[in-house]
């Protein structure tokens, strides 16, 4: 009777770890909406600016890199961003300037980095990324 009481605890304490962990990992959920705005050719540079906004529920770091890729093509190429704020609170949004390698003549989309907090975006490389549209 003894092992059975234990065994039943035992059983309802991970149950309500497992629920735990489970409700924890939904609560923080870092997530942005990258929307392409327009595109512009300065000096023989081609930038695309892109609005990004923090729908998730904690703040990300924005990273200066990402990538580019085009429809039907196998390679992706490495492309430069700039933002006013590297730090995005929920609900915070800012406009991203994207140095892209080349024109694009056919479909393309654009690839951003983002990671959680600080202390991820210090630790090393991005934990997150978001893809855009295909583009044209």
């Amino acid at each position: 009777m003894k092992n059975s009481i234990q065994i039943i605890l035992w059983a309802c304490t991970l149950a309500l770890v497992v629920f735990a962990l489970i409700v924890v990992s939904k609560i923080s959920k870092p997530k942005i909406a990258l929307t392409y705005q327009t595109q512009t050719n300065e000096a023989g540079h081609y930038i695309a600016f892109f609005a990004v906004t923090n729908i998730g529920n904690v703040s990300i770091i924005c990273y200066n890199s990402g990538f580019v890729e085009q429809i039907g093509q196998s390679n992706v190429e490495q492309a430069v961003c700039e933002s006013r704020h590297y730090e995005l609170q929920p609900s915070q949004g800012d406009i991203v300037k994207v140095y892209l390698p080349t024109a694009n003549v056919e479909r393309w989309r654009f690839t951003m980095f983002y990671s959680r907090d600080r202390a991820n975006y210090k630790s090393g490389p991005a934990k997150f990324f978001q893809t855009s549209e295909w583009i044209k």
